[in-house]
């Protein structure tokens, strides 16, 4: 007992300078470790608030939503002309394409990662757009901004390659994919950049394009009355779905010509030249005469009233899609033929003999029983009101 007095005695002994000293040197050491603590953790909290408001994603609606559309737009991923606050189906559909494009998680979520590789992609492309701007370079490619950029743009439209009839200024991927299609069609090198060889040869394009009519030789890319003529003819012999064609000879068209070519023992390369242009007017002249006499076997290439009337049956059954049909037994009559032949169990060879020809007249009048049995092929008036039934 005397030793803890003495003990006692002893810090109450002590000098009370440096008692108070220690005592307020602890209490500093405390407040040190404690703000220690606290500074350490900050990053994790500020991390975390950071990724749940930097994260957008499909069904969100607030004022980050619209600044993500108008960036997307600028680096040519197009969402809408009018930016909105809320994130749909377009807006999720870019941010994939730009993922996509990025090589990042295809999620459709714009999270960190997405949003600082799309900052990333604008820096560069303002960057890229001021250093041409400033050295007056005439090469436009993806991430450009600029007047001629637009102008090119207008002019792959007018041409047929790019499918945007009001483009904005911006060189994105569907512009790049516009250009490589022209340069492949033009037979330059398919890089996706417009230089100075790519944007002359788009001037040359527009400007013969209104004269080339003098040209046998017609193709892929070609303007020209001739081309619309010869769309008109392609029509009528029932290689061209288009009734009242423009001047334009595109891709469509090529079809069409490499079917004609194909059915006449032509090379079926799609291009229109002296021979396949003497086929075709042969052609025409032969259908407007042709006649299938007495035979009923009606195939590809005749041209007849029987023909004609088989076509407007095949229409009534819901076979063809065309409700005024001319006298002429093309692709088209074809396959509704060889639908019609394999939903009755004939051989499907798009003949139409005198079986076919048979079936056809059957399915018509029976179509009109008082049966109460309608399935695929049946035409009455229990089958229109039924239709009916199912708009309403």
């Amino acid at each position: 007992m005397a030793y803890k007095i003495y003990k006692i005695n002893k810090w109450s002994n002590y000098d009370t300078g440096r008692r108070d000293e220690i005592i307020f040197q602890f209490k500093n050491y405390i407040l040190i470790a404690v703000a220690f603590i606290l500074i350490a953790s900050l990053p994790f909290q500020f991390q975390q608030a950071e990724s749940a408001s930097s994260t957008l994603k499909q069904g969100d609606s607030e004022s980050a939503v619209q600044e993500l559309q108008k960036d997307l737009n600028e680096a040519g991923f197009h969402v809408t002309d009018n930016p909105t606050t809320y994130f749909g189906s377009k807006t999720d559909e870019a941010v994939r394409d730009f993922q996509r494009v990025n090589e990042l998680v295809v999620d459709g979520v714009a999270g960190p990662n997405t949003l600082n590789e799309l900052e990333e992609v604008l820096i560069e492309s303002r960057e890229e757009e001021s250093s041409n701007s400033n050295s007056g370079s005439e090469v436009l490619e993806d991430g450009v901004s600029s007047d001629a950029a637009q102008a090119m743009k207008e002019d792959l439209h007018e041409l047929g390659y790019l499918d945007i009839a009001d483009p904005n200024d911006h060189f994105g991927p569907q512009t790049e994919e516009a250009v490589m299609a022209f340069q492949d069609d033009r037979g330059l090198s398919a890089d996706g950049v417009a230089d100075d060889d790519t944007l002359g040869e788009l001037s040359d394009a527009l400007s013969t394009g209104d004269s080339s009519g003098d040209s046998k030789v017609l193709e892929d890319g070609v303007r020209s009355d001739a081309a619309q003529a010869m769309k008109e003819d392609l029509h009528e012999l029932g290689y061209l779905d288009i009734a009242d064609p423009n001047d334009r000879f595109g891709p469509q068209t090529e079809e069409a010509v490499m079917a004609f070519q194909d059915d006449h023992g032509l090379s079926a390369d799609g291009v229109a030249d002296d021979d396949t242009l003497g086929e075709l007017s042969d052609a025409r002249s032969a259908g407007a005469g042709h006649s299938s006499g007495d035979s009923e076997v009606l195939e590809d290439g005749v041209r007849s009233d029987a023909a004609q009337a088989m076509k407007e049956d095949l229409h009534e059954l819901g076979y063809l899609d065309i409700a005024d049909p001319n006298d002429h037994f093309g692709p088209q009559s074809e396959e509704a033929v060889m639908a019609f032949q394999e939903d009755r169990g004939l051989t499907a060879d798009g003949v139409a003999d005198d079986d076919t020809l048979g079936e056809l007249s059957d399915a018509r009048s029976t179509g009109t029983d008082d049966s109460e049995v309608l399935e695929d092929g049946v035409s009455s008036d229990a089958a229109q009101a039924m239709k009916e039934d199912l708009h309403e």
